[in-house]
């Protein structure tokens, strides 16, 4: 398991998961050095160049029928199959509601490069297939059961 695949599908889906609410407002003041801060503590810890820079990392929010989006554009250089292209934090203070999806990169020998859906529900990994040209916005907005 490479170090970016732990930081996107353990460490921090399991930190969301524990306080979402600490995650989210920590995303929302401290934008990419938060998460960029987080991402190269883990490759600290294996003793291990991050090859990534906080440049790397964008933060786009948005809102879209009642749910909030906090959209992370992870690194796209040195990206394997099973990364993440995006990290997206869904939640409605509202309703309660905090959900961990990923957009992650697949490759099919066949049809070669694909981007597909995530989530991360009760430590559980659900994928939700490929995107394909899809909105993801929409897309997530399908998968949510409230």
């Amino acid at each position: 398991m490479n170090t970016r695949y732990l930081f996107e599908h353990d460490l921090l889906p399991k930190l969301f998961a524990k306080d979402p609410v600490k995650v989210i407002n920590k995303t929302l003041t401290e934008k990419a050095d938060y998460i960029f801060g987080m991402l190269k503590q883990v490759y600290d810890k294996k003793n291990e160049t991050c090859p990534y820079s906080l440049t790397d990392l964008t933060i786009t929010i948005k809102s879209e029928q009642g749910f909030d989006f906090i959209i992370i554009d992870m690194p796209k250089r040195n990206i394997e199959p099973g990364n993440c292209h995006e990290i997206i934090f869904v939640y409605s203070f509202m309703l309660d509601l905090f959900q961990y999806y990923t957009v992650e990169a697949g490759y099919n020998p066949k049809n070669g490069e694909f981007k597909s859906l995530a989530a991360w529900v009760e430590d559980s990994h659900i994928s939700f297939g490929d995107l394909g040209d899809d909105d993801v916005i929409k897309r997530i907005l399908n998968t949510l059961e409230v």
